[in-house]
């Protein structure tokens, strides 16, 4: 499903599922509401729903149980479809002085230029499933990148007290990991290189319960 139609105070809206550009923009507000104070959820939800829907709602004249609905609903929309391991990956949030609102947009689109050469207008454009798909990717090839590289350093190699070399690989990202149930080992292949997709990604199916 990529559209659904939400009411409003008997006006219905047709909302399209977000894009990528579109889709990180509103995860900034998600992340909001998820950790924001009360008196300033609303506000961010309202926020999130004009943005969405294109205009300026006077939220003063909608009942909460339709705003919530219609947030709902389109959170629902907008959620990620796969179960992609990366989403799974342990990031510690940190602040760099080059920061700046909306530099996770570009963080993306320059990951994916660089490695598919396309434009920003096409990038913007992605569906998210896809963009998540393709971040996976890029990362997963970095990584495999490294690993050859290291696999023909000295650095992998370590020794004994006897002088005997034992192969030390190096260690990947905690999503990359084979979990320890699994007893069939998964087969790598030397590819390019990988990072993670920088931006927030936030499953938002219990924020109306937080």
């Amino acid at each position: 499903m990529n559209s659904i139609v939400v009411t409003l105070v008997n006006v219905e809206y047709n909302v399209s599922r977000s894009t990528l550009r579109q889709w990180l923009e509103l995860e900034e507000i998600v992340k909001k509401i998820k950790e924001g104070k009360s008196k300033d959820k609303a506000k961010a939800i309202y926020s999130y729903l004009s943005i969405v829907l294109g205009e300026d709602i006077d939220f003063s004249t909608v009942s909460w149980y339709e705003t919530a609905t219609a947030f709902g609903e389109i959170i629902a929309l907008n959620t990620i479809k796969y179960d992609f391991p990366i989403l799974k990956a342990k990031i510690k949030e940190s602040f760099v002085s080059w920061d700046y609102e909306g530099r996770e947009f570009y963080i993306w689109a320059h990951m994916i230029a660089e490695k598919y050469g396309w434009e920003i207008e096409y990038i913007s454009n992605l569906d998210i499933d896809d963009a998540v798909a393709f971040a996976q990717e890029i990362a997963i090839s970095e990584q495999l990148n490294r690993e050859w590289e290291w696999g023909l350093s000295e650095n992998s190699i370590q020794w004994d007290k006897k002088g005997k070399g034992k192969f030390k690989p190096l260690d990947r990202p905690d999503w990359m990991r084979i979990p320890y149930d699994r007893e069939k080992e998964l087969r790598t292949t030397k590819i390019l290189k990988s990072m993670l997709p920088v931006g927030i990604i936030v499953r938002g199916n219990d924020l109306l319960k937080s």
